[in-house]
Formats: C-alpha cells, structure tokens, sequence
C-alpha cells in the first residue's frame, strides 16, 4: 500500500495483532506438540524482540489482542489437547500476576472468534438442530481490563445451512468482516472388480449441494 518491495521481518512467526498506538505486533512461535508455546511482541519492522508470555510443553498459547486503552492484554491458553481446558489470561506486558477468565459458554461450542478494538468478542457458534451444517455468530463484552466477561452472550446473525467465520473489524468497531461457508458433500456408486482390488469409474448418486453420507445398502444391494 505504502509502495516498496515487501520485506521479511521475522522467520517462523504467526502474526496477531496491533497495539492501539500502532507501536507493537504480536506473534507466535516455538511449536510443541499442540500449539505455539510463547508469544513475543516486537516494533512493526521487526526491531526490539520480546517473548512476553510462555507455557510448558503440554500447553499453547495465542490470539494476542489488546484492550481498548492498550495498557492490558488478552490471550488464550489451552493445557493439553483436550479442549475443555481452553481459557483466557489477561495481564500487563510489563508484568505482574495474571487473570485466568473462563469463556463465556462451553469451549467445546465456541469455535472461531475474534476481538474488536472496543473490547467486544464476536465468536462462532455451531447450531444443533439443522441437517445441514449451520452456524451463527455472537458477541460478549468485556471490561476496560479485560478481567470478567459482562453481561450475557447476544447472537448477531440467523443464518440457515450456511456458516461464517468472523475475520476482522473496522478500526471503529461499526462493521464486521466475515467468511461465509457451505459445507456440503456427495454419495457417489463404484462397482467392484477383480476381487474388489479395483472399481468402476464412479458415479454421482446425490445431485443437490447439501450434506450426504451413506449409511447402509439395503438387503438386495439395489439401494442405499
């Protein structure tokens, strides 16, 4: 945008996100078995790198934002593979004690989600109930420190057999990007050969873009 040639700035890096002031970037790195395991901030040209924030080799941390007024940060952290230990940690990048804050529903519920520059999280929700796969979006507020969730979940969308992905916000906090989704796949029928080492050239038995899967033949094998 600026114009230039693009430059690296850092190897082996996931990028997060921006202070407020413009003045820090947040990223990832060290792999472990589940997860990057330490989150560094460093100058948007790659100068004066600073680990703030590590776990063990059964953790992994990410998702790095600040508050509003950049003087706390937030970040998510999971012990183990298992997803009921996801959480949050706030705290000062400068130090002193942290503040585990549990999420506002089920973590194994809430899937993608993002943090707006007002504090708001907006975070995706599968629904139960439709046949086809279907998701909806919902936000909660936090406070200026971003110690305690306030108030209670307040859904955003209604949408039906389809799902989005919240992707980013405007600086002021009024509209929201997002990624729209169909998940949807097909039965197809092969016929078996040379002692079933090898099949037909199959054919497509579902012709709608909706979610199929085969469960069973009936007795004669002349249906599914």
């Amino acid at each position: 945008i600026s114009g230039g040639p693009p430059h690296k700035i850092r190897d082996e890096a996931t990028s997060e996100s921006v202070s407020p002031d413009g003045s820090l970037l947040s990223f990832e790195t060290n792999t472990g078995k589940d997860g990057d395991r330490e989150i560094w901030v460093m100058q948007p040209d790659g100068k004066q790198a600073r680990k703030v924030f590590e776990v063990g080799e059964n953790g992994s941390i990410g998702g790095l934002t600040w508050s509003p007024d950049g003087r706390r940060v937030i970040y998510v952290r999971q012990d183990g593979a298992d997803i009921t230990n996801f959480y949050f940690v706030s705290g000062d990048l400068n130090g002193g004690p942290l503040t585990k804050v549990l999420p506002p529903i089920d973590p194994k519920l809430m899937n993608a989600f993002i943090w707006l520059p007002d504090g708001r999280m907006i975070y995706r929700l599968d629904e139960p109930d439709f046949k086809v796969k279907t998701c909806n979006l919902w936000q909660i507020a936090m406070d200026q420190r971003f110690t305690e969730f306030i108030g209670k979940p307040h859904r955003i969308t209604n949408f039906a057999e389809l799902c989005v992905n919240p992707m980013g916000a405007t600086s002021d906090s009024k509209r929201l990007g997002v990624f729209e989704w169909r998940p949807h796949s097909s039965v197809y029928v092969a016929g078996l050969q040379a002692a079933g080492t090898r099949v037909t050239t199959p054919e497509r038995l579902t012709r709608e873009e909706s979610w199929n899967h085969p469960l069973a033949w009936t007795a004669d094998g002349r249906a599914i």
